[in-house]
């Protein structure tokens, strides 16, 4: 009786409270939808205000602030602030962009992450303007800065432009430019100062034939002149060229070839080089190459190679991606196949090692032709395709084949041999025994 009358003050309620939730469900959901969809959009209203102009952004701390755009003969903006930082950015809509800024570096949000320590407390007002590329000047681009950082002023300015291009059924050149000035008070913070020049400008000069759509054609020659004057004061003159018939690429400075590439066409492309003091020696991860005569780069495999380097590697390969595919099959039907390539494997790895020598791939290493001196110095071998084989045939294949027939193919033929037995005429003989003995023991 005390059973099942806790029994009916424990179901009854969930009894009613599921008729309640049956009936009641439409009511219930539309109730709880309108609700989240409240909540939803009161967290966008305080996010997102629309405005007759654009918009209201309030992303505490780090956005808060109006953007303009739907007028269109008015500016595109942006003015408020991130995080503390007050901003105003304008793009007119004729090509010319600016961004004003003014506050303190650790008034950035994360700023920790994004600026050196250093800089932190530093208080700055900055204005930066972009000239975008339009109709009256398509080819070039100008971006300026100027302002003060800790009360120190700089200015600076950069632009690019093309000047001139010119396409023929023989050529194609033209003339692009790079120049810029900056200016930074006496006293301006080092750590954040740039090491540039005051003034600079770069003419380069670029041709070439119609051919050098594939730089390799025999008829491709391609030059580029490089005019370089900074602080008012011209550089030696520099000139790339390269020429595919000889597959040579060199460069010169006040007409003195101080870096030249040379590339002996042929299944394998040996590649040598020549680089002065002046241009490698002025990079620790360049001084290795430094050499006043030609030197070999390295050799790689040309198209002619291919057909050689796929039959190695169906070599190599083709017996293990058989096996793959015939076992592959075996596990869509009956596993027949998979079940004695594991029962019988000592047997295979028999074969594997006595007939064919499948895990030396000293002929794949040989059919890539590859060498790269600098490798070969730093492995501390004479040449890397020697050694690299050397490994393939005395190290890997060996190592392999060793523990496939010393280690494997034993515990194999120990398995099969004891499942045989396990499996014999005579072992189910001394079960049926075992078993007799032990339901003669229970009866007794």
């Amino acid at each position: 009786m005390k059973l099942a009358s806790s029994l009916a003050l424990t179901t009854l309620p969930c009894l009613l409270a599921q008729d309640l939730t049956i009936r009641g469900g439409s009511v219930a959901h539309s109730t709880i939808g309108q609700d989240f969809e409240s909540i939803i959009n009161e967290a966008i209203s305080k996010v997102y205000t629309p405005t007759n102009a654009g918009f209201k952004l309030a992303v505490h701390p780090y956005v808060n602030g109006e953007v303009s755009y739907k007028n269109p003969t008015e500016d595109f903006s942006f003015e408020g602030t991130v995080g503390r930082v007050e901003v105003k950015a304008v793009y007119d809509r004729a090509c010319q962009a600016s961004i004003y800024k003014k506050g303190t570096v650790s008034d950035f949000p994360g700023y920790k992450h994004v600026f050196p320590e250093l800089s932190w407390l530093y208080s700055f007002e900055t204005n930066h303007s972009i000239d975008l590329p339009c109709s009256t000047s398509p080819m070039a681009i100008k971006v300026s800065s100027d302002g003060s950082v800790n009360g120190e002023k700089f200015d600076s300015s950069v632009s690019l432009s093309v000047d001139e291009v010119a396409v023929t059924s023989k050529q194609y050149k033209a003339e692009i430019s790079l120049e810029g000035t900056s200016h930074f008070s006496e006293n301006f913070p080092a750590g954040i100062k740039l090491e540039i020049p005051e003034s600079f400008k770069f003419v380069v000069k670029p041709s070439a034939k119609a051919a050098c759509v594939n730089p390799f054609d025999n008829q491709c020659t391609a030059d580029l002149d490089v005019i370089s004057t900074v602080n008012d004061a011209e550089l030696a003159f520099t000139k790339f060229k390269w020429t595919a018939r000889s597959g040579v690429f060199q460069v010169r400075s006040d007409q003195q070839p101080v870096f030249r590439l040379k590339i002996n066409y042929g299944k394998y492309w040996k590649i040598s080089y020549m680089c002065k003091e002046s241009v490698c020696g002025q990079c620790p991860h360049l001084q290795y190459y430094t050499s006043n005569k030609m030197s070999h780069l390295i050799t790689v495999p040309s198209v002619e190679a291919l057909p050689e380097i796929f039959e190695a590697y169906d070599e190599f390969f083709g017996l293990f991606l058989m096996i793959h595919d015939n076992l592959s099959e075996s596990m869509k039907t009956d596993y027949k196949t998979v079940a004695k390539f594991f029962v019988y494997f000592d047997k295979f790895v028999a074969v594997l090692i006595n007939d064919e020598d499948a895990f030396d791939c000293s002929g794949l290493v040989s059919a890539t032709g590859f060498e790269w001196p600098w490798l070969a110095s730093k492995w501390g071998v004479e040449s890397v395709q020697t050694h690299a084989m050397q490994v393939c045939s005395e190290i890997v294949n060996p190592k392999i084949e060793s523990f496939l027939g010393a280690i494997v193919a034993p515990e194999v033929l120990a398995g099969r041999e004891y499942a045989r037995d396990i499996l014999s005429t005579d072992s189910e003989a001394e079960f049926g025994v075992w078993t007799s003995e032990i339901f003669a023991f229970q009866n007794y």
